[in-house]
């Protein structure tokens, strides 16, 4: 039995038999790691707050032969504000749904765990339109995984233009001789520089800039499209969010 200490965020939680659960921790020294939290739906466990969602925590793992449990938790950040509305934990619980996605089984990647908590803490700080901390945290999410849009130059002829569109198929900005009939309308200025900051700016600058309705409108589309083509994955929590963003008359 192996024992080691990791600093993580709870990023899903399962309830198992009457008391017990399993998380999954996407940690700083490890990435994910799924693991057992015995008697933590019990009322007076130490582990009942410290094991549910959105919870940061110093975490002492014990490793067995075919599984691993938790020994102790000791909390950091509970991120209260986002509990207390029922908008900002949809769009959170959207970012744990493709945090698990994404992440593979013990493989670290600490610039996903610090974009995960800048893009919580956003959440919290009610600075920035929800919609536009959506767009960044997935636009780079997908980039620090590997599918980062060619966004210097057209994707097709590798030509500099003055005039671009999005396409996700061809994998970033595509010029007006190269783009596809039906492609979506060209691409504002504004836009461009939106996209070119999210997926350049370091993670702990990331989220400090702010756009117009318009250009925002246009990020979430080309950002949906996006995300669609590249993952091919229908996520349970993204119906919710639209079912909270879009009630039924």
């Amino acid at each position: 039995m192996k024992e080691y200490k990791a600093r993580g965020l709870i990023i899903n939680e399962m309830p198992i038999g009457e008391n017990d659960k399993r998380i999954t921790v996407y940690t700083k020294e490890y990435g994910k790691i799924t693991a057992f939290a015995k008697g933590a739906r019990k009322p007076k466990s130490n582990l009942l707050a410290t094991t549910q969602v959105f919870a940061y925590c110093d975490i002492i793992f014990l490793e067995r032969k075919s599984y691993t449990t938790i020994k102790s938790m000791e909390l950091i950040d509970f991120f209260h504000n986002i509990r207390s509305d029922i908008h900002r934990v949809a769009y959170g619980m959207y970012f744990m749904e493709l945090l698990d996605y994404v992440a593979l089984e013990n493989e670290p990647y600490p610039q996903l765990l610090l974009l995960t908590l800048k893009a919580l803490r956003r959440l919290e700080d009610e600075q920035l339109a929800l919609e536009l901390i959506k767009v960044i945290y997935e636009l780079k999410v997908l980039s620090l995984s590997g599918y980062t849009p060619e966004l210097q130059c057209c994707s097709n002829c590798s030509k500099e233009a003055n005039t671009y569109f999005f396409s996700s198929r061809k994998g970033g900005l595509v010029c007006q001789l190269c783009h596809s009939k039906g492609m979506s309308s060209p691409l504002e200025e504004g836009v461009i520089m939106s996209l070119r900051y999210i997926i350049y700016t370091n993670v702990q600058s990331v989220f400090q800039f702010n756009v117009s309705e318009e250009v925002l409108d246009k990020l979430s589309i080309i950002t949906k499209e996006f995300i669609q083509y590249h993952l091919d994955r229908h996520f349970k929590t993204l119906d919710f969010l639209e079912e909270i963003l879009n009630p039924l008359v």
